[in-house]
């Protein structure tokens, strides 16, 4: 997931890529953001690329 949304793909494409429903995947998102306690996509990458999970 932390890849996809890295290559900055929409919900919607990750979705489709995954074969889970955009529901699933912001649920996902809403999961990240909160154990590297972000709050939106960008800081999310970055973050993740700060501490090697991309």
């Amino acid at each position: 997931m932390l890849s996809l949304l890295a290559e900055g793909l929409t919900a919607a494409s990750i979705a489709q890529r995954l074969s889970i429903s955009v529901r699933i995947v912001n649920t996902h998102l809403e999961h990240l953001y909160r154990k590297l306690g972000t709050s939106n996509r960008l800081t999310t990458v970055l973050v993740a690329r700060e501490a090697a999970l991309v």
